[in-house]
């Protein structure tokens, strides 16, 4: 199986993160898509960013495959909001 890795940024241009989305030329029943993102999480945890805490993400409602990888989410930089 190959993937797509999307890098995403900060505002400083570092790497902060990716979404990785498995390329599968078939619909994927819910099961197959849990199992196709638990190989994108070791993907992400062993290769992309060893020995590192990521926040991984994945869509619940899509048929794609696909997670998106947030890594040091304690240093981005952030705001706080009335709501």
């Amino acid at each position: 199986m190959n993937a797509t890795i999307r890098t995403l940024v900060d505002q400083n241009g570092k790497d902060s993160g990716c979404i990785i989305s498995a390329e599968v030329n078939r619909p994927t029943t819910a099961f197959e898509k849990a199992q196709i993102e638990f190989q994108l999480i070791d993907y992400a945890f062993s290769k992309l960013y060893p020995k590192e805490g990521l926040n991984i993400y994945s869509n619940i409602h899509s048929d794609t495959p696909s997670i998106t990888v947030i890594r040091a989410i304690n240093k981005l930089p952030q705001k706080t909001v009335p709501i």
